[in-house]
């Protein structure tokens, strides 16, 4: 008999007896162990050992003792570990997103989480487990992406069933910035198998959201004279936006660029989806003689009148939206000359 007399019962785990002799003094008996997809692994690993006691009673305890028979058994969970395409999409575990166009043709901060593997995960899994990306909940919530859907596999009263080399993650909120770095928000990412017996294992990794944009201006160096009591100079007409997936200039003052068509073709950009706004770094504005119009981006520098002996740094502060999903913010130096004056 199995169970009896303070033996445990383990989880997924059956004794056969096949069959004992009647006769006691016989050892024709076989005992062996059956394991279903119920048997225990605990949450997080991939193996457990763990042992069953048979037990045997006497059929005479005046001749013969109880007999009991103690197993000790691994099990192994036999879902593959995931790998990485490092080839293509990652590199040191950490897969990176800088857009795509989505299906209304805008661009759009989102990729399919399965991208980030080898086949993309075709034909990867195993029938005894369910597969689902989630934020990993052993770290710090990340505000501002979801992953969709939440539950690919079905669940009591679901009527269809989504695959989980379908599943999507994407920002809800702007890249933005803070101080002077921009934006990357790093999602601790994990792909969880569920096991039939309750318990699951997991693969941890890290997605990153990054701007594919990069702002500078051009030429370089930005210098304004001090000859005349006013100088201007038009900054916005010298903003220059790098698509970083290419290196291609998709700005150069405007949206006229041949890069910029690439651009519209590869991302569904307009002209109005870029938006910018100036201003002078804080204490640069020489008492307010050096301004920006916010909007139109015109710098103008007043002298009055005095010689500027030295040539004196400043800085702009260019803050620019795309469609509304990227808000970067970069500061280029510019240069008050010092007066020229001649013979000197």
């Amino acid at each position: 008999t199995y169970g009896e007399k303070g033996a445990t019962m383990a989880a997924g785990v059956q004794v056969v007896t096949d069959p004992f002799n009647s006769d006691p003094t016989l050892t024709d008996g076989l005992i062996y162990l059956q394991f279903n997809n119920m048997v225990y692994i605990p949450e997080g690993k991939m193996e457990n050992t763990d042992k069953v006691t048979i037990f045997i009673p006497s059929t005479d305890n005046t001749l013969y003792r109880d007999i009991r028979i103690t197993i000790t058994y691994t099990v192994e969970d036999d879902c593959a570990k995931p790998e990485f395409n490092k080839e293509m999409y990652v590199t040191d575990d950490v897969q990176i997103v800088r857009g795509t166009k989505d299906e209304s043709g805008k661009l759009v901060m989102k990729t399919t989480l399965a991208e980030a593997f080898e086949g993309y995960l075709d034909n990867f899994g195993n029938a005894n487990h369910n597969y689902y990306f989630c934020q990993n909940p052993d770290a710090d919530p990340v505000y501002g992406v979801e992953i969709v859907p939440i539950t690919p596999f079905a669940q009591p009263g679901q009527a269809s069933v989504a695959d989980y080399r379908d599943q999507t993650i994407a920002l809800t909120t702007p890249l933005g910035y803070y101080g002077d770095m921009n934006e990357v928000r790093s999602v601790p990412v994990r792909l969880v198998a569920m096991r039939a017996n309750g318990t699951n294992h997991w693969f941890n990794y890290t997605v990153e959201f990054r701007s594919p944009f990069l702002v500078t201006a051009a030429p370089q160096p930005i210098e304004i004279p001090t000859n005349k009591p006013v100088e201007t100079k038009n900054f916005a007409e010298l903003v220059e936006v790098t698509l970083i997936n290419g290196n291609v200039v998709v700005w150069d003052g405007d949206a006229k660029t041949p890069g910029f068509q690439s651009a519209a073709a590869t991302y569904g950009l307009q002209a109005s989806d870029f938006k910018f706004t100036y201003r002078i770094a804080n204490g640069e504005d020489q008492q307010g003689r050096l301004s920006i119009d916010a909007n139109t981006g015109l710098i103008t520098w007043s002298n009055d009148g005095t010689r500027l002996l030295n040539d004196t740094p400043a800085h702009v502060i260019v803050t620019m939206e795309v469609n509304g999903i990227i808000i970067s913010e970069t500061s280029i130096t510019i240069t008050l000359l010092k007066t020229d004056v001649a013979g000197e």
